[in-house]
Parts: structure tokens; sequence; C-alpha cells
């Protein structure tokens, strides 16, 4: 698999294997680290695949918002909580379980 930011080829690290997906953990030739997910769709009907892509775009989402609130640390709980359209309480609560 090639890698997203360099288009590198890659390795993979780590293996992980999950009930839906199997969580691949991969290093390029330049250095870069990478998570991929894949989904066994033919083994899987189109409602739970459906249901198991709206879980990853949920898990990286959540992800996501986790590094902006850690790195966004000199802003405000309300200012970061519109920029991300979460409420304040969430934005206090993971820099609370960043601590």
């Amino acid at each position: 698999m090639r890698c997203n930011k360099c288009a590198a080829e890659s390795e993979v690290l780590e293996t992980r294997k999950s009930a839906p997906w199997v969580r691949r953990t991969r290093l390029c030739f330049n250095g870069h680290k990478f998570v991929t997910y894949e989904v066994y769709s033919g083994n899987i009907d189109r409602g739970t695949r459906d249901a198991t892509v709206r879980g990853l775009k949920a898990v990286s989402l959540a992800n996501q918002r986790r590094l902006r609130v850690k790195n966004g640390a000199v802003k405000t709980a309300s200012q970061l909580a519109r920029e991300l359209g979460i409420t304040e309480a969430r934005v206090r609560q993971i820099r609370k379980e960043l601590l």
C-alpha cells in the first residue's frame, strides 16, 4: 500500500483483528507512520457494512477533535466549541481526559 503523504510503498508493522475489520499499522520507506482499516464486505451484509463505515468515521472524527483540543490549549473552551461544533462541556471533558 502507498503512503498518503508521499506515495512511497509501505510495510506492515502491526496487525490487529477486530470483529468487522482489520487494523494495520504501516510504515512507509520515508518514515511516515499511518493506520489503515480493512473491512471484509463479503462477510457482512450492506447494513452492517454501512454501520461499520459510520463507526470508523465517528472514531476518526473523535480523534481529530481530541487533537484539535490538545493543540488549541491557548484558546478558550467556548472558542474551541464553536470551531468544532461541540459543547463547551465536551471540550472541558476532553481537556480533562488529556491530563
